[in-house]
């Protein structure tokens, strides 16, 4: 008996190690994968090593999620779509419960285009076809115009474009002529139903206009400028081209937003509803007969949406309004910017909670006709409704947010990535990228899942930089952003609040997620970046006081605070300081406003001069932000972008504390927008954490179910 308890114990011991090892084994091999097709460039052994991960470790599915959605990527950049979308179709049946990778590949599948032999009339959910007309950066509102020719966006730098949808040929329609017009900002834009003219918005703090302006960039009309108003932002025309239905908010404390029609002709406000608290619609449509308004509104009232942690914080209810002011009445709960389709029949809108996607309600005499109808199942998270052409063709955004953490060799002799970044991690909204002083670990800020626009867990996350280990902690904190490590690293450095909403700094055990409170921030004073102090004992930050703005160091021990810097009166400071590894030099940015300039500078913990270093950086190129002092002490790095072409990336530079030029360091233009890094202790490794989410536009053509009562001659033989 005892022999057969031994022989038993050994068996599984040993099946526990080989399930072990082949865990193992397949990370191992993803990491090959992940080389080969980054690194190496040899697509097709990485397509290789993915289908033999998903062959051989589809239980683990964690790991073949991810390989099956590299695949399906791979195979787009190769051409072969119908492989492509079969790889996504697998991670989203096959591997629901991975939400991350569902959703990424549920936005890329395609609905499969309408057979020829099937007649036009028959319209039917499965007869949809969909295509996608821009892989860019549209902005938050574009607009497309009638005939579907053009989509018109608030681009980088606040200025208004258009782009030609069959040529993809985007270009600038306002033209920027002063420093003012600069420091406003532009809302809406919508086209005039002959596609002739773009009504926007724009506004700053004395002033608010309605402008109008033509496709081909001239100097715009301005419809309406007040300074009574905070903003009067376009959101319809109607369909005589007449009015324009917009959304104004009186200046004052006390401004709430009112649902207006804006006279094209003489440009007066005609006031037809002031909403119930200090929201906004998302989108509001004015039906085909100009005889009602729908539009989307929270559910309930500022103190219901702010009260209770974990609580669906943004619930919208689509509401339809006679545009006379009279009718009122609620269309569909949980659900967001309604579109009338071009025939008046109906409203179509999104939801984004419980079954995502474009739903479909009737309505006739401002009352809905029966429930809404599901258009668009899978379609991803979070679509975006932006307009119907004549012919019925319907406009979308769909949004994929990806987050990854990097890693590349980086050579601080010569200035140079030595390597392809390699993807370490993909989590939405992922924050930090902290290496821990022993280079043993990289922190990072994310969140757990949770449905769509519902409130999600902070959470830190700590991985090994040896095993590639991944641990969770769940600190007691509402909201943080991971500032530094302790230089024992044992301890990471947070800014937040707590549960209380008490605002300061905190240590987080990153062993057990404890939390520490060591500062709140007092009354008239704030807190806007801290690092840790390579003493131990002390906090490096940028607040602000009664006095300004100023770069502070605080005794933990005895809570005495040091001043280090105070920019003069006319100068700003940036967001971050870093910290040198000896503690000797801190790295700030300042920005001038009035030339529009930033230049970095360096002040020394010794009370030696402060120093600026290099040329200044002149608008509409600025910095973003201080990357890192090197672990040597020599250089700083810093990250730039062009404000007026943001779509082109950042570039990431290195200064010399001695003086001297910038130098560029080249990162791949694939890794997409960044704007914090790590370097190693060892100084040959840069850990950084890349935003290459994307926005995309679509259309659908025969988008709306046809009306049951009317048949067409195909459909009654």
């Amino acid at each position: 008996m005892k022999s057969i308890l031994m022989l038993t114990t050994v068996v599984l011991l040993l099946a526990l190690g080989a399930g072990t090892a082949l865990a193992q084994s397949g990370y191992d091999l993803f990491q090959k994968a992940l080389v080969k097709e980054r690194a190496v460039g040899d697509v097709e052994e990485a397509l290789r090593l993915y289908q033999r991960i998903v062959k051989e470790f589809a239980g683990n599915h964690a790991l073949a999620a991810k390989a099956e959605l590299r695949m399906g990527l791979l195979y787009d950049r190769l051409g072969r779509k119908v492989d492509a979308q079969r790889a996504y179709q697998a991670v989203v049946s096959q591997y629901a419960d991975q939400a991350n990778e569902a959703r990424q590949a549920r936005a890329k599948i395609v609905v499969a285009a309408q057979p020829r032999n099937i007649k036009a009339s028959a319209r039917t959910t499965a007869g949809l076809t969909a295509r996608e007309v821009w892989d860019g950066n549209p902005g938050w509102t574009p607009a497309i115009s009638f005939d579907g020719r053009h989509l018109t966006y608030v681009g980088s730098g606040k200025a208004l474009y258009v782009r030609d949808v069959l040529t993809g040929e985007s270009r600038r329609l306002t033209m920027v002529g002063s420093a003012r017009d600069m420091e406003g900002v532009t809302s809406g834009p919508v086209f005039s139903p002959d596609g002739k003219l773009v009504a926007y918005g724009w506004y700053d703090k004395e002033r608010t206009d309605l402008r109008l302006i033509t496709l081909d960039g001239a100097v715009p009309r301005v419809l309406n400028r007040s300074d009574e108003w905070t903003a009067l932002a376009p959101f319809d025309w109607s369909s005589d081209g007449k009015q324009i239905l917009a959304l104004a908010r009186a200046r004052g404390q006390n401004g709430t937003p009112q649902i207006v029609l804006v006279s094209v002709a003489d440009g007066s406000v005609h006031s037809l509803k002031t909403l119930d608290g200090d929201s906004s619609p998302q989108k509001m449509s004015l039906s085909p007969d100009g005889r009602y308004i729908v539009y989307d509104y929270p559910a309930r009232g500022l103190a219901e949406r702010t009260a209770g942690a974990g609580a669906p914080f943004d619930d919208r209810d689509i509401f339809i309004l006679g545009a006379d002011g009279g009718h009122e009445a609620r269309l569909a709960t949980q659900n967001r910017r309604p579109v009338w389709t071009p025939d008046g029949r109906g409203v179509v809108f999104g939801r984004l909670r419980g079954t995502v996607g474009f739903w479909f309600l009737r309505v006739a005499d401002g009352k809905p006709q029966g429930s809404p109808a599901l258009l668009t199942p899978n379609i991803g998270e979070g679509p975006m409704p932006i307009g119907f052409t004549r012919n019925g063709s319907f406009y979308y955004k769909l949004q994929s947010e990806t987050t990854e953490l990097y890693v590349a060799a980086l050579d601080l002799t010569s200035g140079i990535i030595t390597d392809q970044p390699a993807t370490v991690t993909q989590r939405s909204d992922t924050g930090g990228g902290e290496w821990s002083p022993d280079g043993q670990s990289l922190a990072f800020a994310s969140q757990r899942p949770k449905a769509y626009f519902e409130v999600a867990e902070p959470i830190i996350v700590i991985r090994s930089g040896q095993t590639g280990e991944e641990k969770e902690l769940a600190p007691a904190l509402s909201a943080f952003d991971i500032r530094s490590w302790s230089p024992d690293s044992r301890f990471l450095l947070v800014h937040g609040a707590d549960k209380e909403k008490r605002r300061g700094f905190y240590r987080v055990d990153a062993r057990t997620g404890d939390v520490t409170p060591l500062h709140y921030d007092k009354p008239g004073e704030s807190v806007s970046h801290s690092r840790w102090f390579p003493n131990e004992k002390s906090i490096v930050f940028i607040g602000r006081d009664s006095a300004g703005q100023r770069i502070g160091l605080r005794d933990l021990e005895t809570g005495r605070e040091t001043e280090l810097y105070r920019p003069p009166t006319a100068f700003l400071l940036g967001s971050c300081v870093e910290v040198s590894a000896d503690g000797r030099h801190l790295a700030f940015y300042l920005r001038d406003p009035k030339a529009r300039t930033m230049w970095v500078m360096v002040v020394t913990t010794t009370g030696e001069s402060p120093r600026e270093l290099g040329p200044r950086v002149k608008y509409p190129d600025v910095i973003d932000h201080i990357l890192a002092l090197t672990p040597d002490g020599r250089h700083v790095l810093f990250s730039t972008y062009d404000r007026e072409q943001e779509q082109l990336g950042h570039k990431v530079w290195r200064i010399a504390l001695e003086g001297g030029g910038p130098q560029e360091i080249q990162f791949p233009k694939e890794v997409g927008y960044f704007g914090v890094a790590s370097i190693h202790p060892d100084g040959k490794r840069i850990a950084f954490i890349a935003d290459n989410s994307k926005s995309a536009v679509w259309v659908r053509e025969n988008f709306v179910p046809a009306t049951p009562t009317r048949k067409t001659t195909a459909s009654r033989r």
